[in-house]
């Protein structure tokens, strides 16, 4: 899929990574609040599936014109190649240098339409075709976490994770950063372990602005694997790979924030009116951007465990679901009620 040159630039950028990582104390609290806000598909007794960042509101935006540019520099390379060729025949370049150059010219716009069509190309690529997150299970009974990937899901022990921030330049002209939470696991050379040239390295939920932002959804994964879910704050809402019918006019997160409200749930920051009346002032131009969001959810693949792992968990949850029975303690012969 990849050549070796691809290969070796993308291990050079990884250990990049791996020196702008600031590596956490594992153990240690990182968060007074735990969160999991747009982190969680699902959390029970037995596992926590998690988002890395894959159904991001900008997903699908500008579909319609990256659509329209894939046309145009698939269809212009033709009808020029086409026009050339006509013109040609026709004995039109035979005698004249400059209309001969201008042939040369068309030829050469020609062919780099065509290799600008492979950006829109790999956006459309990339929000109507590629999964929809890649998601990652965190396994409390036996201490593992699974990656999913295309090609089969990676396991790691949690035991040999460690909590990190990755912080990257918006730009290498510009002073302002992102911030990432992560779970990593390195190996003896200090280097972010390899499996089939993926690295071991597991995004937690969004991406921040400030470094602070990322360490509630971290916090909350650890609490999760250390002293189960019955100490965590339930989530607000469950990721759904699948968007709802609103989402189509989900700007920025506000029919979510609708949806809370109207549930009896408190808005992160109240009710969200300014946003709205800016949505219906503007609808024309951001509802085709929200609408390919909504649609590029709908019909990219969903990711799906191995046949082995759900059945692994379907049976330890039916197992964590089962009624327990109430023990039996007879007193001189007689049953006492030990819950009386």
């Amino acid at each position: 899929m990849f050549s070796k040159n691809q290969r070796k630039k993308a291990l050079e950028a990884l250990k990049q990574h791996a020196q702008n990582l600031r590596r956490l104390q594992r153990g240690e609290q990182l968060s007074p609040w735990p969160q999991a806000e747009d982190l969680v598909y699902e959390i029970n007794p037995v596992y926590l599936e998690i988002s890395q960042g894959g159904t991001s509101p900008m997903r699908g935006w500008g579909a319609l014109i990256f659509l329209g540019m894939l046309i145009t520099n698939l269809w212009a390379p033709f009808e020029m190649g086409f026009m050339v060729f006509d013109y040609w025949e026709r004995g039109l370049y035979s005698d004249d240098f400059s209309e001969a150059l201008s042939a040369i010219g068309l030829l050469t716009l020609s062919a780099l339409l065509l290799f600008l069509s492979i950006i829109p190309f790999f956006w459309l690529y990339m929000s109507f075709f590629a999964v929809t997150d890649v998601v990652v299970r965190f396994d409390r009974k036996r201490g593992k976490v699974w990656m999913w990937t295309g090609g089969g899901p990676i396991e790691m022990r949690w035991a040999d994770l460690q909590p990190a921030v990755m912080g990257l330049a918006a730009s290498a002209h510009l002073p302002s950063r992102t911030y990432r939470g992560v779970y990593v696991e390195f190996d003896a050379a200090g280097q972010i372990r390899m499996t089939r040239n993926i690295p071991h390295l597991i995004q937690v939920g969004q991406i921040s602005a400030a470094e602070p932002g990322v360490m509630p959804a971290l916090e909350y994964v650890r609490e999760f694997m250390e002293r189960g879910p019955g100490v965590l704050p339930p989530p607000n809402r469950l990721l759904q790979h699948r968007p709802r019918w609103y989402a189509m006019v989900n700007f920025l997160g506000l029919a979510d924030e609708w949806a809370l409200i109207a549930a009896g749930k408190p808005a992160p920051l109240g009710k969200p009116w300014v946003r709205t009346i800016g949505f219906v002032l503007f609808f024309p131009l951001l509802f085709p951007l929200q609408f390919t969001n909504w649609l590029a959810l709908r019909v990219a693949p969903i990711p799906k465990w191995p046949k082995e792992i759900a059945d692994m968990h379907a049976a330890d949850l039916a197992e964590a679901n089962r009624p327990k029975r109430k023990p039996v303690i007879r007193l001189n012969g007689e049953l006492i009620d030990p819950e009386a």
